[in-house]
């Protein structure tokens, strides 16, 4: 080894005229030797463990210097020496963890880019080695974990104690998932039994283990296992705090964000930490400048006075510019990774050891060098891979729920699946790691800073302005789909209603556009499970739908039960209406489900011996024969006016009519479909039958000949899920997954001036008023809204009760009441005054289930409510349920 006193000159990266560099070596804790006996100076630690890949140091083995400065990178404890300007930061903070680490958690909060990576790694940490804390120079000797959480924070602590304590990392992290407070026995074995404690060194007492956290905020957005996240935070507590028993056995130091400081007060274990949090401020103008001038110094170089004052100037005018509009994080406290990069670049770009004016200007400035090393990058791709690219950090990308874009790690081989060739990916990974704009690790990548996301005009004002709604709609996914997946898919989990459909959509958006990445495995098979969950809730209750239809037509004379209430003076016509059902009941050629609830209604109204006998008839005829015709799910049925036609429209893309007295289909099927047909609806006069359509259209039919009247309806700029006409047929309304409603003129096909909006979610169902002024719709925003389809304005504001999305909703034979029902949890009827917009009474309470089709008798004193298997009979006058619930007998 060079015996000399003073440090040796250190190579620099390029030939220069300028004296070589040399390392001041007065804080190392280590001496390496290299080529030509050159010194260096390297201080880093032992026992260092963390996911982040590990950054070449600063200073080669052969004693070049490539670069001083860090980049987007943050400095490590091997870089220290090269680390400035937060001297009086570092002395608070181990101030702050000398008073405060006997009894809880140390905190260390800042904005992102501020440098609190930096300051934990290569200004806290070689300190505590070198010097110990404030009055504690034993603590030197102590051992130490440094961990980033990651999605799996608990099998990082595993991975750290195991390396000072020689336990299986396997064992230890079972033992820490099964009983978190583990950890305080663990770090007592660890500072007993510190494995990587030279030999040499000196026994101590009341050893403790130094455990530094940072980027604390990965434990949000990375780890999306709530259990696993409160494990580990109840570790940390366990370890960092006083037993009553017995003092601390570790001193633990967080660092996170300050974004995230209100997500860490949810957790009581963490509240005090919060409470006592140390903030990393924004640096001086004096800490600036030795950022900025001495690792150059160190490494044999100089940054000319006209930069420095130049970068002075403009990280000034971004914190006055950040005080005047109040914008996001562009000031100095988050400014130091660009801060980093410009010089990083112009050291790089420098054609002699000082770095001059000019050198800078070829780097654009601190807001547009990292930009401008992206974009440089970006276009040395080849066409193939700038399309990679878009998609890769478009994927590297999240949005919270409060919009804001954030960095995520992925793992390579999720990242190769949803972006592309494995080879085209891999290239343009390392294109963009060389320039440290990603982190590559064995099996994760991630973008080397957050500052990234605001500095690259491209990818900020392109390609996430482009994809910010789907990104957030992807997120959301996410984490739902990786707690199905988790919870054995769990069928509690699943997508419905407006969710699902804000999905999908997002999905085939993200599917059909070859510069956004594909959805993941888990993800695509979460949203084709909660499809199939909502097609088979859809056709449940559009077959309760036609059956509820068939049981109003069957038992309109079911009306005069209302007559229960005054039994005494109406027995005979009780007994006669009885009657009367009994023999259509005992009709050979009434349907046998209609028989049956003919006989139970004629039960119901007369329990009578013969009432009984026809009961026991007509569950002794066959089963309605099943109408098979269709190759997927039925999604709408409707009859004719006249009761002996049935249309149906499911997802085989076709329309289908049926004789309803033989059951069998009436010619060949409606088609021209390309995609689900939604719904169905006959015109009053029974000659013309509409259909909407998932591909946002709706057609109209000749129900004579079976062939399309004229080209379809088009407007609606999403799937068109409810149809109805106008009860003298000239007007057609259309409901839509758009939240819209449209108008049409039936003979001309043309839409009656502009959609009908209000809805913020997809109108499920829509029905004219007797007298036709009038239009009602229901939406899964759980609101009734009135139109006035004269002018197409809301008639007063909307009629708001249910607590679930509105599936239905009818209107009396007067007009003057209208009823709507939730296929929600609300599990309702309501009933409503139309020229009030009042509710009528409480809602009808009784079903157990999702309740979706309603429907009034004749003569408006019955309605009828369906739900599951069971359908109800309501008094409209009083509110009460006639009977018990028809169930099929």
């Amino acid at each position: 080894m060079n015996s000399s006193t003073e440090p040796q000159p250190v190579r620099p990266s390029r030939p220069v005229d300028e004296p070589s560099a040399s390392v001041d070596a007065r804080h190392a804790m280590g001496v390496q030797v290299g080529e030509g006996n050159t010194q260096i100076i390297y201080s880093y630690a032992h026992a260092a463990w963390t996911d982040a890949p590990v950054t070449p140091p600063l200073v080669t083995v052969s004693g070049f210097v490539e670069s001083p400065y860090r980049g987007l990178n943050s400095y490590d404890e091997r870089d220290a020496a090269f680390f400035f300007g937060r001297e009086s930061t570092c002395d608070d903070v181990l101030n702050r963890m000398a008073e405060l680490a006997e009894s809880t958690l140390l905190m260390v909060s800042g904005v992102s880019g501020a440098g609190k990576s930096s300051l934990l790694q290569a200004g806290i940490l070689p300190r505590i080695r070198g010097e110990g804390l404030p009055g504690r120079p034993d603590t030197a000797a102590w051992p130490w974990v440094l961990l980033t959480p990651t999605a799996s924070p608990i099998a990082e602590l595993a991975i750290g104690f195991a390396a000072i304590t020689g336990l299986d990392p396997g064992v230890l992290r079972r033992s820490l998932t099964t009983d978190p407070t583990d950890l305080r026995l663990v770090a007592r074995q660890a500072a007993a039994t510190d494995r990587t404690r030279p030999s040499s060194a000196p026994e101590v007492g009341s050893r403790r283990v130094i455990l530094v956290v940072d980027q604390f905020e990965q434990l949000f957005t990375q780890c999306r296992d709530e259990s696993e996240r409160r494990a580990f935070i109840a570790a940390l507590h366990a370890a960092g705090t006083d037993s009553g028993a017995s003092e601390a056995a570790a001193v633990v130091v967080i660092g996170v964000r300050a974004d995230y400081e209100a997500r860490c007060a949810d957790y009581p274990e963490l509240a005090d930490g919060v409470d006592h949090r140390y903030l990393v401020r924004a640096m001086t103008q004096r800490q600036l400048r030795m950022a900025i001038t001495e690792p150059a110094r160190m490494a044999g170089g100089e940054i000319h006075e006209q930069v420095v004052q130049v970068l002075l100037g403009e990280l000034t005018a971004a914190d006055q510019e950040t005080m005047s509009t109040g914008g996001r994080v562009r000031s100095t406290a988050g400014a130091l990774p660009l801060l980093s990069h410009a010089l990083d670049q112009a050291w790089r770009m420098r054609n002699h050891q000082t770095v001059t004016l000019a050198d800078y200007e070829r780097t654009g400035g601190i807001e547009s060098a990292i930009g401008l090393s992206a974009q440089e990058v970006y276009q040395s791709l080849t066409a193939d891979q700038q399309v990679v690219a878009q998609r890769v950090f478009t994927r590297l990308t999240v949005t919270d729920p409060g919009g804001f874009d954030t960095a995520d790690r992925v793992s390579g081989p999720e990242l190769v699946q949803q972006s592309g060739d494995p080879a085209t990916v891999q290239a343009v990974l390392e294109s963009f790691a060389k320039e440290r704009l990603l982190v590559l690790d064995a099996d994760t990548v991630e973008i080397s800073h957050e500052t990234l996301l605001s500095a690259w005009p491209l990818l900020r004002d392109d390609w996430l302005a482009q994809s910010k709604a789907d990104r957030m709609v992807r997120s959301r996914l996410e984490n739902v789909a990786s707690e199905w997946e988790r919870h054995d898919r769990d069928s509690s989990y699943l997508y419905s209603g407006s969710l699902l459909e804000i999905a999908n959509a997002a999905s085939a958006r993200i599917t059909s556009d070859p510069k956004q990445p594909d959805l993941g495995t888990v993800d695509s098979a979460f949203l084709a499970a909660s499809s199939t969950a909502q097609r088979r809730r859809r056709l449940r209750n559009r077959g309760l739908l036609a059956a509820l239809t068939l049981l109003i037509i069957a038992v309109a004379a079911s009306a005069v039960v209302a007559v229960q209430q005054s039994r005494t003076a109406n027995a005979q016509r009780d007994l006669a209406i009885s009657r009367q059902l009994i023999t259509e009941s005992e009709d050979s050629g009434e349907d046998p489900t209609i028989a049956r609830f003919k006989s139970l209604a004629a039960w119901r109204i007369n329990p009578s011996d013969d009432a009984r006998q026809a009961m026991l008839a007509a569950a002794a005829r066959p089963e309605l024969a099943k109408l098979t015709a269709h190759t997927g799910p039925v999604y709408s049925v409707a009859f004719s006016p006249d009761g002996k036609t049935l249309a149906s429209g499911g997802v085989d893309e076709t329309v289908r009519l049926w004789d309803v007295a033989t059951h069998q289909p009436i010619g060949d099927p409606l088609t021209g479909h390309t995609v689900s047909v939604l719904s169905v609806a006959f015109s009053p006069d029974g000659k013309t039958l509409a259909s909407g359509r998932m591909d946002k259209t709706v057609r109209l039919w000749d129900v004579a000949t079976h062939q399309p009247i004229g080209d379809p309806l088009t407007g609606h700029t999403d799937g068109v899920d409810s149809v109805a006409f106008s009860p003298d047929g000239k007007t057609l309304a259309s409901g839509s997954f758009d939240q819209t409603v449209r108008l049409w003129d039936v003979a001309t096909h043309q839409q009656i001036g502009n959609p009908l909006t209000g809805h913020t979610e997809p109108v499920w169902s829509v029905a004219f008023s007797p007298d036709g002024r009038t239009l009602a719709s229901g939406s899964g925003d759980r609101t009734v809204r009135l139109w006035d389809v004269a002018t197409h304005q809301p008639i007063g504001d909307p009629l708001t009760g249910h607590t679930g999305e509105v599936s239905s909703v009818a209107f009396s034979p007067d007009g003057r009441t209208l009823a709507s029902a939730s296929a929600s949890e609300d599990q309702t009827v309501r009933l409503w005054d139309v020229a009030t917009h009042q509710p009528i009474g409480d809602p009808l309470m009784g079903h157990t289930g999702l309740v979706s089709p309603v429907a009034f008798s004749p003569d408006g004193k019955t309605l009828a409510s369906g739900s599951g298997d069971q359908m109800m009979l309501w008094d409209v006058a009083t509110h009460q349920p006639i009977g018990d619930p028809l169930t099929e007998p």
